[in-house]
């Protein structure tokens, strides 16, 4: 499976340097088979991954990550369950710096700083 498989965006709206996304993580991802047997939990560096392609997609092009601060994992992120995840992305200044902001249920992730090139 690759990281596509991890996630499908349900929705998106994205305007002016900033973009909400709904995702659906998927729960028969092998990586959870591994992280953890019987109690998954997303990876933090899959979320970072997940919104680096997010902030490609409100870009208008492919970016490549070269850092990331202020990243805060709040609570842990399961997969399964009926509820959309919402990522949201903003635009802070160009030429690729966003921030990223992740929920689900009204519940705060994570968020982070992150540099593109």
């Amino acid at each position: 499976m690759t990281m596509e498989d991890l996630f499908e965006i349900l929705s998106e709206s994205v305007s002016c340097g900033s973009g909400e996304f709904s995702i659906r993580l998927n729960p028969g991802h092998s990586l959870y088979k591994a992280h953890f047997p019987g109690n998954p939990i997303t990876p933090g560096v899959c979320l970072i991954k997940i919104a680096t392609i997010l902030c490609s997609r409100v870009a208008g092009r492919n970016l490549s990550l070269y850092g990331a601060s202020e990243v805060k994992f709040l609570s842990p992120l399961r997969p399964g369950g009926g509820t959309p995840v919402e990522f949201s992305v903003t635009l802070l200044r160009e030429p690729g710096d966003y921030r990223a902001m992740i929920s689900c249920d009204g519940r705060a992730h994570a968020r982070m700083k992150l540099s593109f090139k």
